[in-house]
């Protein structure tokens, strides 16, 4: 009986442990991305790994060299104010990457701005300005490109592509889906 306990414990003090190695490697991708100053542009690796890792990120950057303009700002509350993605520097007629495999779930007019949209799963991943010849429900495949910088848009004078994710009402930073993760558990 006794030793039963004791194993009870020691599968519980592991799952505790992947928890919180999950939280940290979490709050450590996001600090990563917010220790910089949104307000200066910088380079970006197209992913960031551990040394040996071999999990992939769940998506990969929309540019081929992407450089941020303006990071990721939470809102306080869902109507309030913030910067729901993230801007990245793009010209007109840049190409944007998948920065996963999903299917196109609109392209057209917001607000009088070009958007183009992929769905995966229960992530929205939005560009603007985008433009698309590529039909609503079509395949996109993570890393090609299906889409093109251009349209409306009175973001960033036209010198940006913003780069947005939601998970229903939620919006996400992109930059924390980039980083590449790998979580190992030992035995004592």
């Amino acid at each position: 009986m006794l030793f039963q306990s004791r194993r009870e414990r020691s599968r519980r003090g592991r799952r505790r442990l992947a928890t919180a190695l999950l939280t940290l490697a979490s709050l450590s991708a996001t600090a990563l991305v917010h220790a910089r100053s949104p307000s200066i542009a910088m380079a970006v690796e197209s992913t960031v790994t551990a040394e040996g890792a071999d999990c992939r990120a769940l998506a990969v950057w929309p540019m081929s060299r992407p450089v941020i303009a303006q990071g990721f700002v939470a809102p306080a509350t869902q109507w309030s104010a913030g910067h729901r993605g993230i801007d990245l520097h793009a010209q007109a007629g840049d190409d944007i990457l998948a920065p996963v495999s999903g299917v196109v779930s609109f392209r057209g007019k917001v607000a009088l701005k070009s958007v183009v949209s992929i769905a995966r799963g229960s992530l929205t991943f939005t560009f603007e300005p985008a433009a698309t010849a590529l039909p609503i429900g079509a395949a996109v495949i993570r890393g090609d490109a299906f889409a093109s910088v251009g349209g409306e848009s009175d973001h960033c004078e036209s010198q940006c592509i913003h780069w947005g994710i939601r998970r229903g009402d939620e919006y996400v930073d992109p930059a924390t889906r980039t980083v590449s993760t790998r979580i190992v558990l030992k035995s004592p």
